[in-house]
């Protein structure tokens, strides 16, 4: 940030209340005639309107050309509220504290402390005074790219679209295929092996054209002939014989 020291003038500098600081040390930052500015007691005027004093480098917010602070050159930083001793900022010179990431904070680097760890800084751009919050939200939308509308004129040569390449299968139609195609062939399998266990059973409960006509009724059991004892032969002989001469007579 540049800065400058102040030339003389004889133009009154005023504070936010309204009150004139007729001290004769304060000057004008701009000299120019009909132009409002900042004012310095015995300090550079920096470029965004603040002061920098000799001996110790703190910087300050002085008074105003204008007694109504309303022209845009009158600095609108710690013209409102108290100060830590409790005296109004309108009423006398603020002290201003730079803090860590560039912002301003009212008051002593103890009493700004708060201030900047917070966040609550602000920023001076373009002789405006405005929260920090607020410029890195302007400073974010102005940097969005803008979109830009293309015209083709009648004369252009025209282009044919490309077509979209053609969409590849989806895998779950892959998978969904897969197991219908797999739930098939066990049910056509099941099918097969109970046509086959019906089948089977029902020749098994048909007669054979080679079972015997006769199975199931009892056989007869061939027996060897066995010899016949000769007392029983011979009685049946003398039985015999007695029939026949009771039949002679």
């Amino acid at each position: 940030m540049s800065s400058y020291v102040i030339p003389r003038s004889s133009a009154a500098c005023y504070f936010p209340n309204g009150t004139a600081k007729d001290n004769g040390t304060d000057r004008p930052c701009n000299a120019s005639p009909g132009v409002q500015s900042m004012c310095c007691n015995l300090r550079n005027c920096r470029s965004d309107g603040l002061c920098i004093p000799y001996d110790n480098g703190h910087l300050w917010r002085g008074p105003c050309t204008d007694p109504t602070w309303k022209d845009p050159a009158c600095l609108q930083l710690c013209v409102e509220g108290l100060s830590p001793d409790g005296s109004r900022w309108a009423d006398l010179d603020a002290q201003v504290t730079t803090c860590a990431d560039g912002t301003l904070c009212c008051g002593n680097y103890t009493t700004a402390l708060p201030c900047c760890a917070n966040g609550k800084g602000y920023v001076i751009q373009q002789g405006r005074v405005i929260k920090a919050q607020d410029a890195t939200t302007s400073r974010t939308q102005s940097s969005a790219p803008i979109p830009r509308t293309s015209s083709i004129s009648p004369s252009s040569t025209s282009v044919i679209p490309t077509p979209p390449p053609a969409s590849k299968p989806s895998d779950t139609g892959v998978i969904v295929g897969g197991v219908v195609g797999g739930v098939a062939g066990v049910a056509a399998l099941g099918l097969a092996f109970w046509y086959f266990m019906i089948r089977k059973r029902v020749k098994q409960s048909e007669p054979s054209q080679f079972d015997e006509p006769d199975k199931g009724r009892q056989q007869q059991v061939w027996q060897e002939p066995k010899e016949i004892p000769a007392d029983i032969i011979r009685r049946e002989l003398e039985a015999t014989h007695t029939r026949q001469e009771i039949g002679d007579r």
